[in-house]
């Protein structure tokens, strides 16, 4: 098992990196400071990072290839940001946001037609349902 902190900063020599999965593994990963460090995984597809203490949503508007993410069992507080139904120009397949303090969705929302899985389990959502794909 890691544990310590993860400065994405320090990975961006990997450009070619398609999956990242740091879940569980007593990790912390920084997302303060400068987003611009996600601009680096332009070819990311699967991202995993549940349970790395997030506290905020990682800035990810501009991955452009990203289908499958999940920041489950986080300390992610607030309402489910409206840019995250254009990651991966709307081609998002897979979200796991459960186990997290989320609020509710930011409006204006419209759900990606190819969404096969959006896990919300055990967070505070109040609010309407949004309409499924």
């Amino acid at each position: 098992m890691f544990n310590g902190t993860i400065k994405l900063e320090m990975a961006q020599r990997l450009r070619n990196l398609i999956s990242l999965d740091l879940s569980y593994n007593s990790l912390s990963v920084g997302t303060s400071g400068n987003h611009s460090s996600w601009s680096s995984f332009s070819k990311i597809s699967r991202l995993m990072l549940a349970s790395c203490h997030l506290t905020v949503f990682p800035n990810l508007k501009n991955q452009s290839k990203l289908v499958y993410l999940d920041l489950s069992d986080n300390e992610i507080h607030g309402k489910v940001p409206n840019w995250i139904w254009e990651v991966g120009n709307g081609s998002l397949i897979y979200l796991n946001l459960s186990r997290n303090y989320l609020e509710g969705m930011q409006e204006p929302y419209k759900l990606p037609s190819f969404l096969t899985t959006l896990d919300l389990h055990s967070n505070h959502m109040q609010g309407k349902i949004p309409a499924l794909p």
